[in-house]
Parts: structure tokens; sequence; C-alpha cells
């Protein structure tokens, strides 16, 4: 699987790297927090500030 290496200009270390979805992964991804909003909306704003 590809990466995203990402590198400090500073020093030229590797300060992080990131494996890269596939197209399927990030379709699935996106549906799952479509679905997650819509219930997420749902939600009056008085039970989100009181639930702790």
């Amino acid at each position: 699987m590809k990466k995203i290496v990402c590198i400090s200009p500073i020093d030229g270390s590797v300060y992080a790297e990131r494996e890269v979805d596939n197209r399927e992964s990030v379709e699935e991804k996106l549906r799952q927090a479509r679905v997650a909003q819509r219930a997420w909306a749902d939600q009056p704003v008085s039970a989100l500030l009181l639930n702790d």
C-alpha cells in the first residue's frame, strides 16, 4: 500500500507517515459519516450540552 510521508523542512526527518486509502474505503467511510451525521442532527442541542 502507498504511503504519504511528511518530512520536516527543519532537519529532513520523517515526522509522519500515513497509508493512502483506496477509493472504496473512502466511500464507505463517507457513507458511515453521513449516517452518523443524520443521527447526530436529530439530537436536540440541550441533550448534547447536558450529556456528560
